[in-house]
């Protein structure tokens, strides 16, 4: 396009830098970032791609510089960053970036708020993590699916499970992401019997399963050292119409019923005995 003198524009390059960042070819997205300063392209959406496309090529010295240089800055801008350094695993650059953007009053979106959930699990940090919770209470956020599994998730890699349950007990209880989450949260936590568990009320409510509850729930069985459970699993799973696809409360009874767990000991939590009814 370059080479048949075609005239370049802000559309033009906000559609090659994503390509560039997926592909992480470095070398080309500078050559784009080159020709948006040579045409004076410098729109807030050029530079929001720059930044993402330089964070995912691994470049956080150029995504932070372009990010610096921008003369406004939207939401899309702080979070494009946020997320740069929590791909390329700088979590406490990231929490000390939200933390500035609030300091400024931007409101953060709700992608912003998982990343920052994510680098809060990842940190083990409950505090940051317990004041992010707050904050989406207070705007009422805290009933999107995508913020309810973070916090479960943020919650148990800080070994709170007590207060993953919590949020998790008021999700919706028909969507298999925060089940998920907290088969996960369990797994983390070294609870099996507790996962095992909850994985059974799982079926009987008729919940979807698809392969992330597998991932979730197997590390389980390695837990208490017991291979029969997961043939039973794997049984349930290929007479199912596919992973993923729903099965008759009734029937997953039956096939629960054949699940067999090994007692491991005393292992537990106090809230063991309050999961769904």
């Amino acid at each position: 396009m370059v080479g048949s003198g075609v005239e370049i524009d802000g559309a033009s390059v906000v559609s090659v830098l994503p390509a560039c960042g997926f592909l992480k070819e470095l070398e080309a997205g500078r050559r784009v970032h080159g020709l948006v300063e040579e045409k004076v392209l410098g729109k807030k959406i050029v530079s929001n791609a720059l930044v993402d496309m330089y964070a995912k090529c691994g470049g956080l010295d150029e995504a932070r510089l372009v990010f610096d240089n921008m003369v406004e800055r939207d939401v899309v801008s702080w979070t494009s960053m946020i997320n740069g350094y929590i791909l390329n695993g700088d979590m406490k650059s990231a929490l000390s970036l939200f933390k500035i953007m609030q300091i400024e009053g931007l409101q953060p979106s709700s992608v912003t708020i998982t990343l920052i959930l994510l680098a809060c699990a990842s940190l083990n940090n409950l505090k940051d993590g317990r004041c992010v919770h707050g904050w989406v209470m207070k705007q009422r956020l805290d009933s999107e699916v995508a913020i309810e599994t973070s916090l479960i998730d943020m919650y148990a890699k800080c070994n709170c499970l007590s207060l993953s349950f919590s949020v998790f007990t008021r999700t919706s209880r028909k969507k298999t992401v925060p089940w998920n989450a907290m088969l996960s949260g369990c797994v983390h936590n070294k609870l099996a019997i507790e996962a095992i568990g909850l994985f059974k009320k799982m079926l009987v409510e008729g919940v979807e399963i698809n392969v992330a509850t597998c991932n979730s729930l197997l590390p389980a069985y390695g837990i208490i050292a017991d291979l029969q459970p997961v043939n039973n699993i794997n049984s349930y799973l290929m007479r199912m119409d596919g992973i993923g696809l729903r099965k008759a409360p009734a029937h997953s009874l039956i096939e629960i019923r054949n699940l067999y767990v090994k007692p491991i000991g005393a292992a537990s939590l106090s809230w063991k005995n309050r999961l769904p009814p």
